[in-house]
């Protein structure tokens, strides 16, 4: 006679005589049995926890230094860019600088701004935390108080630039800058 674990058994007729009478052993990793499936045939027992994992996994790459590095890295061109600021690293999210102090923003405030009079395209961010971080050579970036607002619109042909505010409101145009800071355009 098979024993209980053998395919020969489980095949049998004897199966459900024994799995139903009073001295059935709990039904342990046989075909069928709620102990090999865990929401249907298809999904491994081990689905759910890995499913639990997943958030972890996928915010410690969006933390990571690579994911960091994905913002744009513009080149100063400007004298006020190469003594104060340095190169910087620009996303929609945050500014950085070469010494590697940075400015986090909020949101996106605006997507036009006033330069010289004239309606451009422009980011306009809210900064996160305003501070008037000390840069390049002792500089700081505004050097009139903490940095509220940044804007960034074309400067030219391949030429970024780069305005900082200090006010309560957002800004509308470039006359409220504390300081202007020219790049060049990522490659």
């Amino acid at each position: 006679m098979p024993t209980e674990e053998s395919p020969e058994f489980l095949r049998s007729g004897l199966t459900n005589t024994l799995l139903n009478g009073s001295h059935a052993k709990p039904a342990r990793n046989r075909p069928g049995s709620h102990a090999t499936r865990s929401k249907g045939p298809w999904m491994p027992a081990r689905f759910p926890r890995l499913l639990l994992s997943l958030p972890v996994l996928i915010s410690a790459i969006a933390t990571s230094p690579a994911a960091a590095q994905q913002a744009d890295h513009y080149s100063a061109v400007s004298n006020t860019a190469m003594s104060v600021t340095g190169d910087i690293w620009l996303d929609d999210f945050s500014i950085t600088f070469e010494n590697e102090e940075s400015l986090a923003f909020s949101d996106l405030v605006a997507d036009h701004f006033r330069v010289d009079g004239r309606r451009i395209p422009a980011s306009v961010y809210r900064v996160e935390d305003p501070a008037d971080p000390e840069l390049e050579n002792g500089n700081q970036l505004c050097g009139t108080g903490d940095v509220t607002y940044v804007a960034n619109w074309a400067a030219g042909d391949g030429l970024s630039a780069i305005a900082v505010f200090t006010g309560n409101r957002p800004p509308k145009s470039s006359e409220e800058m504390c300081a202007l800071y020219t790049y060049e355009d990522p490659r």
